[in-house]
């Protein structure tokens, strides 16, 4: 329409049929296509194509004279020549019934030998009663709707879920998009993202989170290590991912540190869902800080091999915790750490804790000591929540004490403990075993 600021691209709407359109790269390469294009003749026909070209030294051809050099009927040329330009590989003159060569044919060719790059970039649309896409004539950008999936690299395993099925395809194959990018073992959620096509690169300034698949620490039946999803996501990043070497958009040759996924800023691991304890460790006041980190090999890591390295803010409980994040064996992110030989001050001071503490969605956990006024708590399950203890203690005492408060000596064994810092308050019961006072 001569008054609008746009070129709208569609079929012609039939009631009850869909739109179908493909929009590739220039340099798109298919080795099923070339296959399909030969068909059943004896010389594929870009290698007929080419012959003409190198023997007149032109990129003209006319319809008569490859008919001649071929040796066949000028219809069936004309048939073979508009369908390769229907496939962007000439340009044909229905007029004069001229073709011009264009470049496509002899990057084809070089793709199918293996010397040149080429990428596999194609927008496959797909709308019921819209258009499929639109072309801005103010900036240019192609607003592609009804795009599924965009396959990126078949060789480092990318590719792309755009949200509401839309992508903006700008200068030299570069498009923004939203949506859900898979690389590798990793899924990322983002938004406002672009694609640099002549870096081979994906900026994500906002993802909303990030997860990813582990080899299984045990093998199935088969002798073989399955992938299974871990259980805790990163939230709030900022990166970009590196598909692979700019040039080797075919993946040709064999680049393995690609595709390389860098976090750009701080980002954080919660535990606020409720089966992790009922979701008592709430994302204002527990949370893991991942510092700015990259990873290389996304398609091809070991589970052990990936870790965060970061702090952990624990509502209280202690002091911050600096260790890594890594995989832990019920697949969540985590850390076994071993406290100072000081120990760590519990709850603001309210008691001390000495030996293991264990992050996991199993909960805080420690396996060591707690010391509280002149008690000694001795577990290998010590469960820490944000406002309370819980422990099975194989070992308990009290130390005696007849100054300021007095306590009186206690020894237990096999003790369920429930201990409130804030309010001062320990609450100890036996469970086979009675307590031994007074020295006996």
């Amino acid at each position: 329409k001569m008054d609008k600021s746009s070129i709208d691209f569609s079929m012609i709407k039939v009631p009850g049929r869909t739109s179908q359109a493909f929009f590739e790269s220039a340099n798109y390469y298919s080795e099923a296509r070339f296959s399909k294009l030969q068909g059943i003749d004896e010389i594929h026909p870009l290698y007929r194509v080419k012959k003409y070209v190198d023997s007149y030294q032109t990129n003209e051809i006319y319809v008569d004279d490859l008919a001649k050099q071929m040796k066949i009927a000028p219809e069936q040329v004309k048939a073979m020549l508009i369908r390769l330009a229907n496939l962007g590989f000439l340009i044909y003159d229905a007029d004069d019934e001229v073709v011009y060569v264009k470049d496509k044919v002899y990057e084809y060719i070089k793709a199918l030998n293996k010397k040149t790059d080429y990428d596999i970039i194609q927008f496959q649309s797909t709308v019921e009663d819209d258009i499929n896409a639109s072309l801005s004539l103010l900036d240019f950008d192609l607003k592609i709707k009804g795009v599924p999936v965009v396959l990126l690299s078949d060789s480092q395993n990318v590719f792309i879920y755009p949200s509401n099925q839309e992508v903006t395809v700008k200068k030299n194959r570069d498009f923004s998009f939203s949506g859900r990018i898979h690389a590798g073992r990793f899924d990322y959620f983002a938004k406002g993202c672009s694609f640099i096509y002549d870096d081979f690169k994906l900026n994500m300034p906002v993802i909303d989170s990030l997860s990813f698949k582990v080899l299984a620490f045990q093998t199935n039946d088969k002798g073989e290590r399955p992938l299974v999803r871990v259980q805790n996501v990163l939230q709030d990043l900022k990166g970009e991912i590196l598909v692979d070497y700019p040039t080797n958009k075919s993946g040709l040759k064999n680049f393995p540190q690609y595709p390389i996924f860098t976090s750009k800023e701080p980002s954080y691991v919660y535990y606020n869902r409720q089966n992790i304890q009922r979701g008592v460790y709430t994302k204002d006041k527990f949370y893991f800080v991942v510092k700015p980190f990259s990873i290389d090999s996304l398609d091809n890591f070991e589970t052990e091999n990936i870790k965060f390295d970061g702090s952990l803010t624990s509502a209280g409980i202690f002091p911050e915790i600096n260790e890594p994040l890594k995989v832990q064996p019920d697949y969540s992110l985590g850390f076994v750490k071993s406290t100072p030989i000081a120990g760590l001050p519990a709850y603001g001071g309210k008691g001390k804790y000495y030996n293991k503490i264990n992050l996991s969605n199993q909960g805080l956990r420690g396996d060591g000591r707690l010391e509280y006024i002149t008690s000694t708590t001795h577990s290998n399950d010590f469960l820490f929540l944000p406002d309370s203890m819980k422990a099975v203690a194989n070992k308990f005492e009290i130390k005696a004490q007849t100054t300021l408060t007095e306590y009186p000596q206690l020894a237990a064994s096999n003790v369920s403990q429930f201990w409130r810092p804030y309010k001062d308050s320990l609450i100890s019961t036996q469970i086979d075993q009675p307590f031994q006072m007074y020295n006996n």
